[in-house]
């Protein structure tokens, strides 16, 4: 998924769901999934790498596409109890269980 098309959607995400902060920046979780082996950024030659060890937003926006590694979209087509247990475990670890209904909602999920 190019960056472009989901940078207003998290954005609203990390404002409404996010701990507050002065300055939303979408683009760093986008990137940052990476380290997590799980995601994967293509076209990286075309992302240089800024202060924050991250590209600008404006190359994100530009350039950055993104998603599951093939191994994990295998995985989640293969099982949806699969997609549901890291949608609990996600939820249970970063989230008030007073937020999960709010946020399922934000993002079209049903468990």
């Amino acid at each position: 998924m190019p960056f472009a098309e989901v940078d207003p959607v998290l954005r609203d995400l990390l404002k409404s769901f996010a701990r507050p902060v002065q300055t939303v920046k979408p683009h760093l979780p986008f990137w940052f999934l990476r380290s997590d082996g799980i995601w994967e950024v293509e076209d990286l030659a075309l992302l240089p790498i800024g202060a924050d060890d991250s590209p600008t937003l404006g190359n994100m926006r530009a350039h950055a596409r993104g998603g599951f590694t093939k191994d994990v979209q295998d995985a989640f087509h293969r099982s949806p109890e699969c997609t549901e247990a890291v949608a609990e475990l996600l939820l249970t670890s970063h989230f008030p269980e007073t937020r999960f209904d709010e946020l399922m909602d934000a993002v079209g999920l049903v468990l």
